[in-house]
């Protein structure tokens, strides 16, 4: 045996040495299983950091520095899991609409110092008009501070291009201008009142620099709705003899005659094909009736014939009957508005709303309805005070909706829609 190996024997049996290596053993191993701890952590980091930059970027937008193009965001890829047909869109749910008609405008005599100091009035009017989605009335009036009247006119109405203005500010979104006053100061005045539709302040319908323009719709989008807007004049007087709309002279459209009744027709179904909703304002009746006219009657037909959903018009100074006439809404006349004669009958008068429901447009576009888009109509009675503006007729309400009603029975318009 040889004296090293005589030595660890002896070693080996000894208490102390043996403890002691026990002791370095356990050390050993506790130091092997700290380090595979630390490596275990440091693994797991990095992977959740990698994680976490996967999901930021798949998430976040990528911001571009100015003058450089950001590049595309990457999206996340779901796991697959099942073959996941793919759903047709679903076009949006798009609530009701209301539409309001006032009757005839101007600023003659006391009415014009509403354009720089308006009365106290003003306000709720303002909140009537504004409540709607869209709201027109009827401008009766050249914008112009020149020109002379036309001749042989008993009554001339004029008013300074502000009016568009204060009309905005009131909350109407789109007049009519094809009457029997728009020229009433003659081409000067005319041209004036061309200017001011190009100023752009408020879109004027039926009026044009010549017959293309004037009898051109106003498009515009009503809570959604694609909507062409035409306005025409019935009237066979001084304004439709001398300036009617033509292919080479500026005025009015003017559908006193077959031709430019045929004209009209044509456009507004011309104007169906592109449009959801078709509205005409003609400018006709006999002054001072709250009945419609024979002619007021077959123009309606006609006109529902030709495509538009709606016709809402004026002219006889009264408030007269409106209802449906098949599917399409019809009021009769709205009587004056915003006006210098308030005494009598002249100062009844009101707004028109009604609730077009775009489901029914377009359920009626993909053949699946043949009902009215117009669901339901609402008078709100008013007064024409001295100052020009109407304001809520509370004393007389019940007066004025019976005298409503008895219109409505004389029109001979359904009460109910379709």
């Amino acid at each position: 045996m040889t004296p090293q190996r005589s030595r660890r024997i002896r070693l080996n049996q000894d208490p102390v040495y043996r403890c002691r290596r026990l002791v370095a053993a356990l050390l050993s191993a506790a130091l092997v299983v700290a380090l595979l701890a630390s490596i275990m952590v440091a693994w797991r980091s990095a992977s959740t950091s990698a994680r976490t930059a996967a999901s930021v970027t798949a998430t976040l937008p990528v911001t571009a520095t100015p003058g450089e193009t950001a590049p595309p965001t990457e999206q996340a890829t779901p796991t697959p899991t099942e073959a996941s047909p793919t759903a047709s869109p679903t076009p949006a749910h798009r609530g009701p609409i209301t539409i309001t008609f006032a009757g005839d405008v101007h600023f003659e005599d006391q009415v014009r110092a509403n354009l720089t100091n308006p009365s106290a009035n003003v306000p709720a009017l303002r909140d009537v008009l504004s409540a709607s989605t869209f709201t027109m009335a009827n401008l009766e009036t050249a914008l112009t501070e020149r020109g002379t009247p036309i001749a042989g006119k008993t009554y001339t109405f004029r008013a300074a291009p502000s009016a568009l203005t204060f009309l905005k500010d009131l909350g109407v979104d789109a007049v009519s201008m094809a009457n029997n006053h728009a020229a009433d100061f003659g081409s000067v005045g005319l041209q004036d009142t061309l200017a001011a539709k190009a100023s752009g302040v408020l879109p004027i319908v039926g009026l044009g620099t010549n017959i293309e323009d004037a009898l051109t719709p106003l498009t515009v989008d009503i809570g959604g709705v694609r909507t062409a807007i035409f306005a025409t004049s019935d009237l066979n007087d001084e304004t439709s003899s001398q300036f009617s709309a033509t292919a080479t002279r500026p005025g009015i459209v003017s559908t006193n005659g077959t031709a430019g009744a045929a004209a009209l027709a044509a456009a507004v179904t011309k104007a169906k094909a592109d449009h959801e909703l078709v509205i005409v304002f003609p400018h006709w009746g006999t002054e001072t009736q709250t009945c419609p006219n024979d002619s007021q009657r077959r123009n309606a037909k006609a006109l529902a014939a030709a495509g538009a959903d709606i016709v809402v018009g004026g002219h006889a100074h009264r408030v007269q009957g409106s209802g449906w006439s098949g599917t399409t809404f019809v009021g009769y006349g709205l009587g004056n508005f915003i006006w210098y004669n308030n005494r009598g009958s002249s100062a009844d008068t009101g707004v028109l709303t009604i609730t077009v429901e775009p489901d029914v447009l377009a359920k009626r576009a993909a053949g699946e309805s043949t009902g009215s888009p117009v669901v339901a109509e609402t008078w709100t009675p008013m007064l024409i005070q001295r100052d020009g503006i109407p304001v809520a007729a509370t004393g007389s309400a019940g007066r004025l909706m019976t005298a409503k009603q008895a219109a409505n029975t004389c029109s001979g318009l359904a009460q109910q829609a379709p």
